[in-house]
């Protein structure tokens, strides 16, 4: 499920920005899924092919791979510029949470506890909680990426 896109332009050669994607970028490991960023120089874990590629954010790794957007790039060049393409997609276990959420407040609803209320508005702020550190992610992971594309003279 796509959650967000983005498209990002730098005047760079399709080349160049796949090397610099790259150079801030770990290889995915699939033996250690808990990369933790030890390494500063490596904001994202992930795996390129020609053109495009898939990034799992290593910064703040709260709530371990929960609200970790994946993120699918494809490089693409213009007359004039380079254009990198971004999805953002949510995780399945933040899906699968979000419905066991629902779900729990449907039966409390059918229900007539008498604590329903609290249970539903403490559902509502956890809902809110994980949309909120989701959004963070996926902005902080755009906002590192232009930076390592920009150019500036």
């Amino acid at each position: 499920m796509i959650f967000k896109s983005k498209t990002i332009q730098t005047e760079l050669s399709k080349e160049a920005t796949l090397a610099k994607i790259e150079a801030i970028t770990k290889p995915f490991d699939i033996k250690n899924t808990f990369n933790f960023n030890t390494d500063e120089s490596h904001q994202f874990e992930g795996q390129f092919d020609d053109f495009s590629f898939t990034l799992f954010p290593l910064f703040n790794y709260g709530l371990s791979q929960l609200l970790r957007p994946k993120i699918l790039g494809k490089i693409e060049t213009s007359d004039t510029n380079t254009m990198i393409k971004l999805e953002f997609h949510l995780p399945k276990s933040m899906l699968y949470l979000l419905v066991l959420i629902m779900g729990f407040v449907l039966f409390l609803l059918t229900k007539e506890a008498i604590d329903s209320n609290k249970m539903m508005i403490f559902s509502a702020i956890t809902v809110l909680v994980l949309y909120f550190g989701y959004v963070y992610k996926v902005n902080k992971a755009v906002h590192i990426i232009e930076s390592e594309l920009i150019t500036t003279d």
